[in-house]
């Protein structure tokens, strides 16, 4: 999904991109390996987040914080009535980067991996 949403189109250019990421990586990888993540899943989970956040643009802020609310609720069938109507908006970026998904609950549901990244990520 990072890479359609960001026309990377090939994998050296994502491994670029991914590249510029590791130094800030790095401080965290000792704690990553200490929480038993999927190593390449942190720094997927970790790179989106990262390009999102830079981007700056209202779009971009609003699906950031819309993603470290939902990084604290129960993963299944996170319902849109707990949110206000201007940050439910940003859900679809949130699908676009493959951070959320349709619930068969209703509402969309993250996965808990993806949870934890992002919990982490704010500590």
């Amino acid at each position: 999904a990072f890479a359609k949403e960001y026309n990377i189109a090939t994998p050296e250019l994502y491994l670029e991109a991914q590249a510029k990421r590791t130094k800030t990586l790095e401080a965290q990888w000792e704690i990553i390996l200490k929480r038993g993540y999927p190593f390449f899943f942190f720094e997927v989970v970790s790179h989106t987040f990262m390009t999102l956040a830079e981007a700056g643009d209202k779009n971009s802020v609003g699906a950031i914080n819309l993603l470290k609310k939902m990084a604290f609720l129960h993963s299944e069938g996170i319902q849109q009535d707990l949110f206000q109507d201007e940050e439910w908006i940003h859900v679809s970026t949130l699908k676009r980067h493959s951070l959320v998904v349709d619930s068969t609950l209703g509402g969309v549901s993250m996965n808990a991996l993806t949870q934890g990244v992002v919990r982490e990520l704010l500590m």
